[in-house]
């Protein structure tokens, strides 16, 4: 692999490894711009001329960001599903709470 691809690889694995941090802490809206930027590197690491085939250090790379990738959309899902459940407990307690005669209570 030469140096600019050696470095595009670098750049790649550290910006998903920030990637995996920021979902791990929850920081979606900094988890959702790092995609946006690994999805870039990703996209410029992958446009080979068809001749050129992908080295081990590249495909090693790829597989590092796939299993990222996977973790991460797990904690998405996760909280997804925190966030509906929290929605669903709050839409009950409105429909409770209209039951009751105390709509504009707290």
């Amino acid at each position: 692999m030469n140096t600019a691809a050696n470095a595009s690889v670098q750049e790649l694995l550290a910006a998903v490894g920030a990637l995996d941090a920021a979902a791990a802490a929850d920081a979606w809206d900094e988890a959702l711009a790092l995609e946006a930027y690994c999805r870039s590197l990703l996209e410029a690491l992958l446009d080979l001329p068809p001749d050129v085939p992908m080295d081990l250090a590249q495909a090693e790379a790829l597989e590092q960001v796939a299993a990222v990738y996977r973790r991460v959309v797990g904690m998405a899902e996760a909280c997804r599903g925190a966030v509906a459940a929290e929605l669903k407990s709050l839409r009950h307690g409105k429909q409770a709470a209209h039951a009751y005669g105390t709509e504009g209570g707290a």
